[in-house]
């Protein structure tokens, strides 16, 4: 220790940083104690640390309390677990229960069920969650869904049922005199062949919708009169086995503004086929059969800007199929098209903005 003054000089090491003072042997002591007192309580050596608000409960599921969080991830329960801590948030994933008979938790806001092996969910099973806003059943083996399942769900948000086994889905499963304020409904790669009309409506809020990936043939009509979902912005129906757009010829969703069918079964695209979808602004049918789009098949579509139509079996476009108003991009690839008079001004269009907006390829 160097001298300074005849004063001993104090080092003192927190977070990296070394202090030299210089001071009266009757208060260095103290100096140093508080220091080490203010150094240990930042370490987390505080017996209020986080550390010490995980508990392991005695099912091997966790609960951090300051946190209002209970987790019970892969721990081999074979029923759902009962005589949980109160919390706002359940995560019950990667376990093997095939039934859920009740979730008796009010009080939770989130609730992820994902990779249980749940084959069966009880009638009135979540009629206690009436604060719940996002529930997570994805990855199951769920078989269908009554028309009570999802009862008392008032403020549900979010619903995902993706990668499930649905054989059947009743009417008014999905309603909005059940939940008025669902948002995001995700039914992808469910197994799914067929909705009834009546599965779906009266989600007035309802931004999201997600049906790819499953075996339907026929486009859900989801936009009538009291099967109303007018705020729908997104719309997924790529992946299924659909060959006609009839489901749209009663829609009046006018927020929508993307729409996927790609790898379905189309072949044509008929006069105002999106009749109804005034906002849409990107519309794919990649990968489908298509030999003929009508001129008038987007005339009621004034705003659209991105179309793809790759893939399918298009030889001649009639230039009045596309209001280019606002179009920017039109995928055109991997068709057989004609070389002939009729198609030149696609031709000339594509050379023409290749260097602009980039609108045919």
């Amino acid at each position: 220790m160097a001298l300074h003054n005849s004063q001993p000089e104090v080092q003192v090491e927190m977070a990296n940083y070394i202090w030299k003072i210089d001071m009266v042997p009757w208060i260095r002591w103290v100096f140093v104690f508080a220091i080490a007192t203010l150094s240990a309580s930042a370490s987390g050596d505080s017996p209020a640390s986080e550390q010490d608000a995980l508990v392991t409960l005695p099912n091997k599921c966790v609960h951090a309390a300051n946190e209002s969080l209970v987790s019970c991830v892969e721990v081999g329960l074979k029923e759902f677990p009962l005589g949980l801590p109160i919390s706002k948030h359940l995560t019950v994933k990667k376990n093997d229960f095939p039934v859920l008979e009740t979730v008796p938790y009010p009080g939770l806001v989130t609730l992820h069920l994902e990779h249980n092996n749940i084959q069966v969910i009880s009638g009135g099973a979540f009629g206690q969650l009436s604060d719940l806003e996002t529930l997570g059943l994805s990855g199951n083996r769920i078989i269908g869904l009554r028309k009570e399942t999802f009862d008392g769900l008032k403020k549900l948000k979010t619903l995902d049922l993706e990668n499930n086994t649905l054989y059947y889905i009743a009417e008014d499963t999905f309603s909005g005199m059940k939940m008025p304020f669902l948002e995001v409904l995700d039914l992808s790669l469910a197994g799914i062949y067929y909705m009834d009309d009546a599965s779906i409506h009266g989600l007035g809020n309802l931004h999201l919708l997600n049906i790819s990936g499953n075996f339907l043939t026929r486009l859900p009509v989801i936009g009538c009169e009291n099967h109303t979902v007018h705020k729908l912005k997104i719309l997924d129906l790529a992946w299924n086995r659909i060959d006609s757009l009839d489901g749209f010829q009663c829609a009046h969703m006018t927020a929508l503004e993307e729409v996927d069918l790609s790898h379905n079964n189309l072949q044509t695209l008929a006069e105002n086929a999106l009749h109804g979808a005034t906002d849409l602004k990107t519309f794919s049918v990649s990968g489908n059969q298509i030999s003929f789009i009508h001129k008038a098949a987007f005339h009621k579509t004034p705003k659209i800007q991105t179309i793809d139509v790759s893939n399918n079996n298009i030889s001649r476009l009639d230039r009045k199929a596309f209001m280019w108003t606002y179009v920017h991009k039109v995928l055109v690839d991997g068709n057989p098209w004609a070389c002939n008079c009729e198609n030149e001004w696609l031709f000339e269009k594509a050379v023409t903005d290749c260097n602009d907006k980039d609108q045919v390829r």
